[in-house]
């Protein structure tokens, strides 16, 4: 297991998950200040920014692999960053406009009287973008701590906002939506200046191969599919909620997958380490099944404790983390935690499948998706609970179908590796 991912390992738990709990602070400020219809909206409309995502997560995943591939030559690495950098800016751009232009649909379809906060999370995702692009960099870097202090950073900016916004000056979702923009701006110019210090192009004169554009390119059609992929069944839950049901209903579904995600949360912050060190150790030769084994470890270890700390005391976390108004989350609470407790699983293998160019699974995922969306469009909602157990039949069908094929696929392989272990 390589040393960089060990030794950062426990520095980004504690600063990742010290970030997690200001972040559920700050929804806990929410749930409490907002009406529980007004917290159902910026659930929704939050949820629904996701969308986007697909775009979004194919930098990270093409910063950080080819700047490790380049490492040995800054100079060129330098230059295809820049490269890179002007494609993201103008498709973001083109984002952008798509969005606006599209705006009041998303209204129509989140049943929202006002455009206010849909313009709102158009500009999020925006700066979105570019903060993505340049934290990617510190990723590429390896810099695995000063990435997660950053993440960290934006979620303390946050809360602050929420304190000053919410809490004193307005108690409204579009005050909320607005806390979330104005973070993301400030530590934008922060990562800004710090990722691209080591990075500036010195030689201007470097020709980059189209071959390297073509790779990308098609690298990035598996990485778009796969994040959708996950951002639909991680939070497409909700603004489906919305859709259907009304903004009270929105609002208490909300909080039960506002908790539920802690345990998700908890390992999976390890990912932004766990994809780069992947990729190096196919650079260096070495195998990488002892990361997956210990990442899926970690996951399932602190999924599954997590999943018994609500079964038994549901009633004392909703109360303490939103109050008494909240507690008919108790409804959904222990599916919704075993449901992301499945997500966090599926998430480390889709990582580790990118990270080795494994795309295999996309064939099964991509059948059982269609089917999910099949089964949503055409089943009668009755109450949130419906919603819920698609999705996380969804959900499992993935793992299961995910690691029964990747068994039977690479099951040589597998066994050779641990002919190798035992026998050495």
């Amino acid at each position: 297991m390589a040393n960089n991912f060990l030794k950062s390992s426990i520095w980004i738990l504690i600063i990742a998950n010290s970030a997690n709990i200001l972040q559920y602070s700050s929804q806990l400020i929410l749930g409490r200040f907002l009406d529980v219809a007004d917290y159902g909206i910026f659930n929704a409309v939050n949820s629904f920014s996701l969308l986007v995502v697909p775009f979004v997560a194919v930098i990270p995943f093409i910063v950080s692999k080819y700047m490790i591939r380049y490492d040995e030559d800054p100079d060129f690495r330098n230059m295809l960053l820049q490269k890179i950098e002007a494609f993201v800016l103008l498709s973001n751009f083109t984002l952008f406009i798509i969005l606006y232009l599209l705006a009041n649909q998303f209204r129509l379809f989140l049943k929202i009287d006002s455009l206010t906060p849909i313009y709102i999370f158009i500009f999020l995702i925006l700066f979105n973008v570019i903060h993505t692009f340049y934290e990617s960099i510190l990723q590429g870097m390896r810099r695995y701590v000063s990435h997660t202090i950053q993440g960290s950073l934006i979620v303390s900016i946050r809360l602050l906002f929420i304190l000053v916004l919410v809490v004193y000056l307005s108690h409204s979702y579009n005050a909320a939506l607005l806390s979330q923009l104005f973070a993301t701006i400030i530590v934008t110019a922060y990562i800004y200046a710090i990722s691209t210090k080591s990075t500036r192009v010195k030689n201007k004169n470097i020709h980059i191969p189209r071959v390297i554009y073509k790779e990308m390119f098609h690298y990035s059609i598996p990485v778009s599919i796969t994040w959708g992929i996950l951002i639909f069944i991680s939070y497409m839950d909700i603004p489906l909620v919305k859709h259907y049901f009304n903004a009270y209903q929105a609002g208490i579904y909300s909080s039960a997958s506002m908790i539920g995600k802690i345990g998700f949360f908890l390992p999976t912050v390890l990912l932004h380490a766990f994809f780069p060190e992947v990729i190096n150790n196919d650079k260096l030769g070495k195998s990488s099944i002892p990361l997956l084994a210990f990442m899926l470890g970690m996951t399932l270890l602190i999924c599954s404790s997590y999943v018994l700390v609500v079964f038994f005391f549901k009633e004392s976390i909703i109360t303490l983390l939103f109050g008494e108004k909240y507690l008919l989350a108790g409804e959904y609470l222990t599916k919704m935690t075993i449901f992301m407790s499945i997500v966090g699983m599926i998430t480390v293998l889709f990582n580790f499948f990118l990270a080795k160019e494994i795309y295999h699974y996309l064939y099964i995922s991509i059948f059982v998706i269609i089917l999910g969306v099949i089964v949503l469009v055409f089943s009668e909602m009755s109450s949130p609970n419906d919603i819920l157990n698609i999705f996380l039949n969804i959900s499992s069908s993935l793992l299961v179908c995910t690691m029964l094929y990747s068994f039977f696929s690479y099951r040589k392989l597998l066994y050779e590796w641990l002919s190798k272990r035992i026998f050495s």
